[in-house]
């Protein structure tokens, strides 16, 4: 089976990591563009990257491989181990769920931050700090 054929399914997508990112995003981005299907009122569409389903999907389906164009996918379920084992560096990016946004907090300096829990609803769950230019941006 070519690999490369069938990025859309949900047990292709964790095989293909011998495959450079830019050449797996290339080809997403190359298969969005001749399919211009439209997408009935409540149908449920899967999101690539994290493989959750999503009915009523308010961002392109486009924009997140815009946005992971430049960086480092790392599937969420993955993204603990890396950092326990420290091999998780520069610039990456992951999709999931917010499962719960903890209210602000202050830390010992007096810069406020915020938690978020986030999910991929079949590992366990993850917690984000968001300090700074981050907190301000997403924390409301």
């Amino acid at each position: 089976m070519d690999r490369r054929r069938d990025l859309g399914s949900a047990t292709c997508r964790r095989s293909v990591r011998s495959l450079t990112i830019t050449s797996i995003w290339s080809q997403l981005l190359l298969r969005n563009s001749k399919t211009k299907i439209q997408k009935k009122d409540g149908e449920v569409e899967t999101e690539r990257f994290s493989g959750l389903r999503i009915r009523n999907q308010l961002v392109s389906s486009v924009e997140p491989i815009n946005h992971f164009f430049d960086v480092r996918f790392v599937w969420m379920n993955v993204v603990r181990n890396l950092l326990s084992r420290d091999t998780l560096s520069g610039s990456w990016a992951t999709v999931g769920v917010l499962t719960e946004k903890m209210g602000a907090k202050v830390s010992s300096t007096g810069k406020n931050y915020g938690i978020w829990k986030m999910s991929c609803l079949d590992e366990i769950d993850i917690f984000v700090f968001l300090f700074g230019n981050a907190y301000k941006t997403n924390y409301s």
